[in-house]
């Protein structure tokens, strides 16, 4: 996981993080699942 230091204003900043990743997450959850799939069989 990556977390936003915690500086001034971190709170915003990581909450905005946060929803991007939720929204391109939910987005492409097929698309991230396929890609775990190829590194997975890369490494093997």
């Amino acid at each position: 996981m990556m977390f936003i230091g915690c500086s001034n204003g971190s709170k915003i900043k990581g909450r905005m993080f946060v929803q991007e990743v939720i929204k391109v997450f939910s987005k492409g959850i097929n698309g991230f699942l396929t890609g775990l799939q190829g590194a997975y069989h890369c490494i093997r």
